[in-house]
């Protein structure tokens, strides 16, 4: 049993496909329009479901998106709300405008369900103050966000969810590295809700069973400070390109970080700007690669403070859960 007292398969970001194009909600951006499915900056899709045929025509749903796109209650680029208006809001939206049916139970009850669970609820105070604090700092986009039509046809409508992560093909390693060149200073957002959530999987990951794992306990946080030391060399030392980039074949990375990495691990990485370089597609083996134009100090740091957060909170609850069962262990 997790911490959130239910089994859950992933927290999930769903798009819609139509028309040869993928189309997603975005914090302080609004409606995106990706050219190449699968292509957008969550990567390779986890899941496809194939929802039906349209009979809607491309221009009657380009103009539905471009009318939602203006209108901040409906999916404009200042609309999103973590816990009311999000992705999965949208893709909802655009399925019941092309097909009239409903995308599946399992994305649209996640919310509801995480936030009806005891970790749910004492989290829900903190997601409603990330949530207002992103709508006050949202970048804002034009008037129809970034949504531009163009003349692509196609009947086929599914959604993805997109939890994994890819990246182009680049060289094994950078050579020379010149420091870290982006110059955000936050995340978006639909950013700081991947955050939360890979937060969230990492706090509540299945190998800390009840939090009486003691085991469990420890390959989490032994993960958690292996990455954390990572992006700190980095911060500390942004023009060593030997910090920007590690196989996941390295006995370290699959000792330490595989055991955690689909529960929030490659979220992290790829929020930060890693991308991966797969260089063996069977075994899913490669490296994780930061460039300078994707590294940024603030966000590094950012989440440098979040890892602390969650070993804190992992170990916390580790401690309670582990006391509370010697008190009611049977004594001979």
């Amino acid at each position: 049993m997790l911490l959130i007292g239910r089994e859950l398969e992933g927290i999930w970001h769903t798009s819609i496909v139509v028309f040869a194009h993928e189309f997603y909600f975005d914090g302080g951006v609004g409606i995106i329009r990706e050219a190449r499915p699968g292509h957008t900056r969550f990567g390779a899709p986890y899941r496809t479901e194939h929802l039906g045929d349209t009979e809607r025509s491309e221009s009657e749903f380009l103009l539905w998106v471009r009318q939602q796109s203006r209108d901040d209650s409906n999916f404009g680029p200042n609309g999103y709300d973590l816990l009311r208006n999000n992705c999965n809001h949208f893709t909802q939206a655009a399925s019941q405008f092309l097909l009239g049916r409903d995308i599946p139970s399992v994305v649209r009850d996640m919310i509801p369900m995480l936030l009806n669970t005891p970790l749910g609820r004492m989290l829900r105070p903190l997601l409603d103050r990330s949530t207002s604090h992103h709508e006050m700092n949202s970048v804002t986009g034009g008037s129809d966000g970034a949504f531009a039509p163009s003349a692509v046809s196609s009947s086929a409508s599914r959604t993805g969810t997109t939890p994994d992560y890819s990246m182009p093909s680049t060289s094994d390693q950078q050579s020379t590295v010149e420091g870290l060149l982006n110059p955000r200073s936050s995340f978006t957002e639909g950013e700081e809700e991947d955050l939360m959530l890979a937060r969230v999987m990492l706090e509540s990951n299945e190998l800390l069973g009840d939090n009486t794992n003691e085991e469990g306990v420890r390959i989490t946080v032994q993960g958690l400070e292996l990455l954390q030391r990572i992006l700190q060399n980095i911060i500390n030392n942004p023009r060593n390109a030997s910090y920007r980039s590690f196989s996941t074949k390295s006995e370290t990375y699959v000792t330490k970080l595989k055991p955690i990495e689909h529960f929030g691990v490659s979220n992290l990485l790829s929020l930060v700007g890693f991308r991966f370089q797969t260089q063996d597609v069977d075994t899913n083996i490669g490296r994780w690669i930061l460039s300078d134009a994707d590294g940024s100090q603030a966000l590094l740091r950012r989440v440098v403070d979040v890892i602390d957060d969650i070993i804190e909170n992992v170990n916390y609850n580790a401690a309670i859960a582990m006391s509370s069962r010697d008190q009611t262990e049977p004594r001979t």
